[in-house]
């Protein structure tokens, strides 16, 4: 069993101080290196991906996160020892764990028998307790953030986890995270404390204990609702950890036991050997998971001035379409060229947001041409020849002489911008919907209100924005930006419940269909209720309510 694999052609030879020797694994918000400190210690370096470094508000939730992650310490963590979020790529060094992940492990040779999933339990809890006395909360606690060494198991990954989940969720309006192992909260838009730790730490335990997540498998909405709605399966659970579990997996996170609780009631457990609680090797795992471990921790780790690297086929193959090249050139991948510095990027990359609006128009044009001229070929035949010669009318000769230039550049820098109409609307830097003319860039109005800057749609002349802070509905004038009509919260509000949040806004067929959470009497035992409203998209009337059990974020379709 080896723990990481040889670098590959691009990988940084040095990160920081650090030499980097092999590569550990990768993830949404960056790669992992086995790397050397100066004085030849071993660590885990996490490089961040160059798309988020770009991001100047990651960076600045990237900076506390680390410097809050510094502030752990415990036996049961993976310690943040280094961190640089200033540099061109930001990283952060953990110390190294030679450990196999929990999912491997359970993956690899099944279920844990009680003895186990007590001692795993405890050392989780007693890690949770580190992490939360310094104010930290993981939030993505998942089986292959728990690594199992033969002194106990190590959560890594904490706390730094917020920082790449802001930054996705406000690029791309989707949950980031581990189907069954989010708590309820989280998935219907609610702050994430330490009660959402615990609930992720009752599905890993049940997941070790049966093979499977407690919510099933299958699609990610699917599992996400059964978390939010349904009971959790413990039937295969051991009776003396089932009702722990269940009550870490309670639906209401006031009702889940307080992490300090959890380290006392689990840390009462007995090694193989009839030691009390005492983590050494071989006492506390299933006995292959346990050889897994120890064989792990006899393969030699590379020097940090002898890293291997893997190599590009020197036969690299060749693709022809249409007339075949009177020449081919092929160039094996060097090292990567210099990058420009950070400062210079950054401005690229605000240049580059500033022209999408001109991808909202061009895109449609290009998408549409390219298909004019590739699906009558497509439909031709699988070859897309005749009697072996190419028409000089080929949609590949035609594809050629596209070109693709830009029209203008607007200093508006709208998010998501949406066309319709000739123009195109979006929320700017100040907070304020704008509209641009398409052709020329040149902006047509700003709507003044900065509560209901989030863009929904746009139909029947109406562009309809959503404002959390009033709770409100507006539909505004395409054509000149003023308000056409506002719908309270209150217009669809069922008795006995309190709007919370707009879950998703669809436009169709002149009607504006709402999915809305309400929160419910203190003391209820449910979180909260779903309803799905339809108004009139030229006046704002209200058509009807209905209650929906399904509530999830983005669960509208028309």
């Amino acid at each position: 069993m080896q723990a990481y694999v040889p670098l590959q052609t691009g990988d940084p030879e040095r990160v920081g101080p650090y030499r980097i020797v092999g590569r550990l694994g990768s993830g949404g918000m960056g790669r992992v290196y086995l790397a050397g400190s100066p004085g030849g210690r071993v660590a885990a370096v996490k490089v961040v991906h160059e798309e988020l470094a770009e991001d100047a508000a990651f960076r600045r939730r990237f900076g506390r996160e680390v410097a809050a992650a510094q502030r752990v310490s415990g036996p049961f963590t993976a310690p943040v020892v280094d961190a640089d979020p200033d540099a061109d790529l930001p990283w952060l060094a953990t110390a190294y764990v030679p450990g196999v992940a929990l999912g491997t492990a359970v993956a690899a040779h099944g279920v844990w028998p009680e003895r186990s999933l007590r001692a795993l339990g405890s050392g989780l809890a007693e890690a949770l307790d580190a992490i939360h006395r310094a104010d930290v909360v993981h939030r993505d606690l998942k089986p292959s953030n728990v690594l199992l060494a033969p002194d106990g198991p190590r959560v890594i990954d904490f706390g730094i986890s917020v920082a790449g989940d802001d930054t996705k969720l406000t690029t791309t309006g989707a949950m980031v995270g581990s189907p069954g192992y989010l708590p309820p909260e989280q998935l219907v838009g609610r702050e994430v404390g330490p009660p959402g730790d615990v609930f992720a730490l009752g599905a890993l335990l049940a997941y070790a204990a049966t093979g499977t997540s407690p919510f099933g498998g299958g699609p990610a909405h699917g599992v996400n609702y059964r978390v939010v709605h349904e009971d959790p399966d413990l039937e295969r659970v051991p009776d003396g950890l089932a009702e722990v579990v269940a009550r870490c997996l309670a639906k209401d996170p006031r009702q889940r036991p307080e992490v300090p609780e959890l380290v006392g009631e689990l840390g009462r457990w007995e090694a193989a050997d009839g030691t009390r609680g005492t983590f050494t090797a071989g006492t506390w795992l299933p006995a292959p998971v346990a050889a897994d471990v120890a064989a792990l921790g006899t393969v030699p780790l590379p020097l940090p001035g002898e890293a291997a690297t893997t190599t590009v086929d020197a036969d690299l193959p060749t693709v022809t379409v249409g007339t075949p090249p009177t020449a081919v050139a092929t160039a094996r991948l060097g090292a990567p060229p210099a990058r420009p510095p950070l400062a210079a990027r950054l401005r690229e990359a605000v240049r580059r947001r500033r022209t999408a609006v001109l991808a909202a128009a061009g895109t449609l044009v290009v998408l549409a041409l390219a298909a004019g001229l590739l699906l009558p070929r497509a439909f031709s035949g699988s070859s897309g020849r005749g009697n072996g010669t190419e028409s000089s009318g080929s949609p590949t000769a035609a594809a050629k002489q596209l070109a693709v230039r830009e029209q203008w550049s607007s200093d508006q820098d709208l998010w998501q911008p949406v066309l319709a109409d000739g123009k195109v609307i979006g929320e700017g830097k100040d907070g304020l919907l704008h509209a641009v003319d398409a052709e020329s860039g040149d902006p047509v109005w700003t709507y003044d209100d900065p509560s209901a800057s989030s863009l929904e749609s746009v139909g029947d002349g109406v562009v309809v924005a959503t404002s959390g802070e009033k709770g409100t509905i507006q539909g505004i004038d395409l054509d000149g930006g003023k308000q056409v009509w506002s719908v309270p919260a209150e217009a669809h509000t069922a008795p006995g419940t309190t709007f919370h949040l707009y879950l998703r806004v669809v436009v169709a067929d002149g009607t504006v269909y709402v999915n809305a959470m309400y929160d419910l009497p203190e003391g209820s035992e449910r979180s909260g209720r779903y309803a799905v409203s339809a108004l009139d998209v030229a006046t704002g009337r209200l058509k009807w309510t209905r209650p929906v059990e399904y509530g999830l974020s983005h669960a509208l379709a028309v």
